[in-house]
């Protein structure tokens, strides 16, 4: 940071106090005594009091014995000489002191920068770290919650397996218990199937003879309009066997017992005979 601004005064104000209390008076210890001050200031207005302070010290000096002037005058110029040497001195100190302030100075800005900087990182990392602690915590929560749901999810998974298994048992109880009876009706069942098939097979060829007949009485019924004219004497007859055909017919369609089936035929027989 610059140094604070001085004035003459401030200087010859501490140099004055300094020579009083018999210091040295130099540009650092001014400078330390004042507390403020660049080097460069305090050796500016340093030089201008040690001017003021020689011309002061001739002035009132003025009255110096004729036999010592020589004498006062050698000292004043050893004394200046000296005051020179020393000033030289001061001032290569003072600029190096300077050189290694502002230098000091420069560093301290440097690092009060970088300071703030580390300040800013750190506030960052901060409030990154806080927010990475209410992700976890949040994580935490979660994984809790998702712990508590899986644990819900086996319980409740375990109770469906414990009620499929018992479902899977009161099954295998039902299936053995109507194991025999299906077994049973299975075989009525085929028994059943076997009657049909025989009555099938046996309609079948009933179906055929009635057939057979059938085409014999049309022969005969032929043959009997051939042989005779008299249609009307038989018409009788014809018509009563027509009906004993159709209800042959109907009892085939329907069909009727082997034993109503026999009976048509005989009754067309029977007709037949009455009409020779």
């Amino acid at each position: 940071m610059p140094a604070a601004l001085i004035s003459f005064d401030d200087v010859q104000e501490a140099a004055t106090a300094m020579k009083a209390e018999g210091r040295k008076i130099t540009i650092l210890a001014v400078r330390e005594r004042l507390g403020r001050g660049s080097f460069t200031t305090v050796k500016k207005f340093l030089e201008q009091w040690r001017g003021s302070s020689a011309d002061g010290l001739a002035v009132g000096n003025g009255h110096v014995p004729p036999q010592l002037g020589s004498l006062w005058e050698e000292a004043r110029k050893a004394a200046h000489a000296e005051l020179a040497a020393e000033r030289a001195e001061l001032e290569q100190l003072a600029t190096d002191l300077q050189g290694k302030f502002e230098a000091l100075e420069r560093r301290a800005v440097q690092a009060e920068v970088r300071l703030a900087d580390r300040d800013a990182e750190v506030s960052r990392s901060t409030r990154q770290i806080e927010h990475l602690q209410d992700l976890l915590a949040s994580s935490h929560e979660d994984a809790a919650a998702t712990r508590a749901e899986l644990a819900r999810f086996h319980e409740e998974a375990r109770g469906e397996r414990q009620r499929w298994q018992e479902a899977l048992t009161r099954a295998d109880a039902n299936i053995i218990k109507i194991h025999g009876p299906l077994e049973s009706m299975s075989g009525q069942v085929v028994a059943v199937i076997e009657n049909l098939e025989n009555y099938i097979h046996i309609c079948s060829d009933s179906h055929a003879r009635i057939a057979d007949q059938y085409r014999a009485i049309e022969e005969r019924q032929a043959g009997i309009e051939r042989r005779t004219g008299a249609i009307p004497a038989i018409a009788g007859g014809v018509e009563e066997v027509g009906r004993a055909v159709r209800q042959i017919r109907r009892e085939s369609t329907h069909g009727a017992g082997t034993v109503r089936r026999r009976r048509g035929p005989e009754r067309i027989s029977r007709s037949l005979s009455k009409q020779r």
